[in-house]
């Protein structure tokens, strides 16, 4: 099971390179790409820069040197990464994957675009690329009311207290 997770989300990785390489190369903006293995990707525009994988506390100063943070996590139908929340705390406006979590928690446009598929996710950052700084701080403003790390803990702990 873990080798076709895994191929799946490579596969969906690979797909929204793609898509963003065929896109990015019509517009000036440039775009500061993290994680491993993005950069073994070929012909890839003179406006991407490659950082490789970040330590924790590494990726808030790339969230806050961001425009937008674009999330794949492909596989998750119930949650999302905390990148995502660490992105909108830095007030960076977060393009990730609709799941039940985001429909609950999140007002698709107003704190976060969210995107189905990933021609989707492309179409979507570009209908919003105006409105990034107005998302972000709505996002920023949801994180902190309701999103934080001591939020999250005392949701824990009613959760086990109501078991």
């Amino acid at each position: 099971m873990r080798t076709f997770d895994s191929y799946l989300k490579r596969y969906r990785r690979l797909a929204l390179l793609l898509s963003m390489i065929e896109r990015s190369a019509k517009t000036p903006y440039r775009i500061a790409v993290y994680g491993t293995g993005w950069d073994r990707a070929a012909n890839l525009p003179s406006t991407w820069d490659f950082f490789g994988p970040v330590d924790y506390m590494q990726q808030f100063d790339a969230f806050g040197n961001s425009r937008f943070t674009v999330n794949l996590d492909p596989n998750w139908s119930h949650g999302v990464h905390d990148r995502v929340f660490n992105a909108m705390t830095m007030r960076t406006a977060v393009i990730t994957n609709t799941n039940t979590f985001t429909n609950l928690f999140f007002d698709e446009g107003n704190d976060h675009i969210g995107y189905e598929g990933i021609t989707d996710a492309m179409d979507r950052l570009e209908e919003n690329f105006n409105r990034s700084e107005e998302i972000a701080e709505n996002a920023s403003r949801l994180c902190k009311l309701h999103m934080s790390w001591s939020k999250r803990a005392q949701t824990l702990i009613s959760l086990s207290e109501n078991q």
